[in-house]
This record gives structure tokens, sequence and C-alpha cells, in this order.
């Protein structure tokens, strides 16, 4: 073969491969990690900031908006005007003279198609009777102890669920919109106690929980079972120890409790018509504990005349003055929980080195702030997570989905 008809050959060879490449890489491309799907970010992003939203709306005496994430879809759409090939030839020809030569053709090269990817997430409100309803009715006992025993620390869960606790109280007035007047340190205190003393006897597995008659558990026990009540038993080598017990932490709770111990059983009953030996315990609703947190919201102080501000009593509070400056920051809550507030955007990659920048877990933007949780703050990430948890508790299996909304 003639060196030009080598030539020509190698041309049209040339002139071909890029669209081969082009089409097969429509069908073959593998796409980059940084391509691939991330639902379950999207729709932890929007389930997380839209919780977070919502407390700092009622912070400011704005209603909350719930929605739900139906789907998340992602699109990925080649960009043609992107397509690239780039390479380099090399060539090396026999000569006209020794037609036995080898001839050499190399063609190295790569085919690079860019694209865009389109994320549309579908919400769909969450809105009816059926919602307002379960929003609004105080959460069951059963609930609230079953999820001292699924991973949550119960004196977490007893601060924010629960506002009587026997003759202690946790800001009852707090369950609603800021009220007037902040309540006495001492009530605080004294709920606090409680808690310490729940605390210390479940850390030491000496206190269990039991959604159970007494009779079934300590037939001798002189105490009975009534609608909506918890038996809460000391145990002894993990179980019921049934008989009074001398235990210094279990003696300092019944003390609290104002009760008697009665086989080392005591019995806690949500209803207010219960008999006088069993402890009344008055749960929150849903709105009443996110009422409740979002108390512990740090709104700017070019918006605290916008917001209301439960007024001190007897300069009570905690902490010195302008530390804690509302006074809710002593709550059961308060201690367990904070948002905070930002003019400037945090960042939500955590990781890297340290810089004074702030750095959050969750976001919501309102009124020209940024409110976040701190990404260092464990305390208040517990107690978020915790609220989320709640919040699908009480609505699931609700149909109260009415119209879509599709974000993209």
């Amino acid at each position: 073969m003639s060196k030009n008809r080598r030539i020509g050959s190698f041309i049209s060879f040339m002139a071909i491969v890029p669209v081969v490449l082009v089409m097969s890489g429509c069908q073959t491309l593998n796409w980059n990690e940084k391509w691939q799907s991330n639902f379950i970010d999207q729709m932890a992003v929007a389930r997380d900031s839209q919780m977070l939203k919502n407390l700092v709306r009622m912070r400011y005496g704005a209603p909350p908006v719930f929605t739900t994430v139906g789907t998340v879809t992602e699109k990925y759409k080649q960009a043609p005007s992107q397509v690239s090939l780039t390479g380099a030839v090399s060539s090396v020809l026999g000569s006209s003279v020794d037609n036995s030569a080898q001839s050499e053709n190399n063609l190295l090269g790569q085919v690079g198609i860019g694209g865009a990817r389109e994320t549309t997430v579908q919400y769909s409100p969450l809105v009816g009777k059926e919602l307002n309803e379960t929003m609004n009715q105080r959460l069951g006992l059963e609930t609230v102890f079953a999820l001292t025993q699924s991973g949550f620390s119960i004196e977490r869960v007893l601060a924010i669920t629960v506002e009587r606790f026997g003759p202690a109280l946790n800001a009852p007035f707090a369950s609603g919109p800021t009220p007037d007047d902040l309540p006495e340190q001492e009530e605080f205190n004294k709920y606090e106690e409680i808690l310490v003393a729940l605390r210390g006897l479940r850390q030491q597995n000496k206190i269990r929980f039991l959604n159970a008659s007494p009779d079934e558990i300590c037939p001798s026990a002189e105490t009975k079972k009534e609608e909506s009540s918890i038996m809460a038993c000391f145990l002894d080598e993990n179980d019921c120890l049934c008989e009074s017990s001398n235990d210094p932490q279990w003696k300092k709770l019944t003390n609290l409790l104002k009760a008697e111990d009665s086989k080392g059983v005591l019995m806690l009953t949500g209803s207010e018509a219960g008999s006088g030996s069993e402890i009344k315990v008055r749960t929150r609703s849903l709105f009443g504990i996110m009422h409740y947190l979002s108390q512990n919201v740090k709104v700017p102080d070019g918006d605290r005349e916008i917001v209301k501000t439960s007024k001190i009593r007897n300069g009570g509070g905690c902490g010195e003055e302008g530390e804690k400056r509302d006074g809710w920051d002593c709550s059961p809550a308060g201690q367990r929980f904070e948002v905070v507030s930002s003019d400037t955007q945090p960042r939500m990659i955590c990781s890297g080195p340290k810089t004074a920048e702030d750095c959050a877990s969750v976001v919501a933007r309102h009124n020209g702030h940024w409110f976040y949780i701190d990404a260092k703050d464990h305390n208040s990430k517990a107690t978020f997570a915790l609220l989320t948890k709640l919040f699908e508790i009480q609505i699931s299996g609700r149909e109260t989905n009415q119209g879509v909304f599709l974000v993209q």
C-alpha cells in the first residue's frame, strides 16, 4: 500500500473514532460518585430544617407549618455542548522504498461528557382535623416510657415531654405561647431533683417501667392498675424486688414524689382522677413540647422587641445577669437544648482544620438571621433527635396529605 493511501486511511479512521466513542459513551458511561443519588441526605435536610424553622417561628409568635417529603427524584441531563475529545496521535509509516517496513498507528484519547443534576423534592402539606387532634393530644405514658427504654436517657425524655411529675411542676404554662411570667426557679429545681434521682437509678439498673398490673409482677403489692398507668418497680438483680427497699436512691425518689413504697412498686397514672396512692404524671402534647423548646431559641438583640419575653419574678432566673438573661436556660428543657443565631451563614461541613467559623448540624433562615444548632453541642443535638422521633411517632399512619408541592 502506498504511503498516501495509508495516510488517507488513517485520517478516515480518526474521523470515525470520535463519533463511535461519543455514541458508545452515551450508553456505557459510568457516572462519578458525585453524581450518585443522595436521597437520604435530601430527606434528612428537609425534615430537620422544617422542624428547626417551626421552632424559630413559634419563638417569634408565628404558627408552625408542617409538610412531609413524599419523594425525592434526581434527573441527569447530558449537556451536548460539553462533549469533548482530547488525546494524542502518533504514527510510524513504512517507507515507499521499503514496503516491508512495519506500519504503526496509535490513538490515545479520552471522551468527556458534561452533565447536570436536577433534584425534585415532592412536599405534601400536613393539614386536617386528624393532624390537629394528633398534635394537640397529650402523649400517652406508654409512648413516653417506651422512649426511655429505647436509647434516650430518662431525664431527657421526661425533661421535655412531662409538665407534672407527682408534686413537681415542669413549667406547665410553657406548653403554649410564651407565658407572661417565668416559673419560680425553685419549681425547676424540684423537678430537676426528680430527674437526677431517676437517672441515678436507671444508670445502676435499679428501676424498670412496665405497662403491667402489680398483681402480674408482685401479687402481694397493695396497689391496683388503673387505665393509662405505668408501674415502676425497684430492681434486685434485674428482677422486681417486690418488697420495700432501703436503697438510698430509691428512698430519695419516693420522698421527692411524696409516695409510699408499696413493696418496691410505684404506680404512675396519666389520669387526674387517679387514686391518692398513684403518682400523677401529666404529659405534654407535641405542640406543647415544641412551644416549650422554642423558649430556648436565642433571639438576636435586634429582634428582642418583636418577641415576647417572660418576666422573671422575685429576682429569679438563673446565672449571672446578661449571661442567662431570659431565665429559661435553667429550665429542665433549657439545660438540654439551645438554638443559637448568627447574621452570617454557618458552615455545614464540619470536618477539617478547626476554624473560628460557626459549624452547624441543622440550619434555618428566619427574619434575616441564621438559626442553628451548634455541631459541637451534643446535648442539644440529642434533644433535637428526640423531638424529630416524637414527631414521626405522632404522625405515623395519619391520612393527612392534601395537595402536593414540587420544588425543583
